[in-house]
């Protein structure tokens, strides 16, 4: 039985979500690096509104 191991079958599927998350997570990130780019820098969520908005979506 050949290629059918329990590993493969776990790891193509691990490996499909992985791509998915990581795209998301690379989103996120950069949407909080734009506005941070954006506000002058500021990096207080008490004072930026884009910024804050950015992380909530993150969490």
């Amino acid at each position: 039985m050949s290629g059918h191991s329990k590993w493969s079958n776990i790891h193509r599927k691990k490996e499909a979500n992985d791509k998915v998350r990581s795209g998301i997570f690379t989103k996120l990130a950069s949407a909080i690096v734009v506005a941070v780019k954006k506000g002058g820098g500021i990096g207080d969520v008490e004072k930026y509104c884009v910024l804050r908005v950015a992380v909530d979506k993150a969490r």
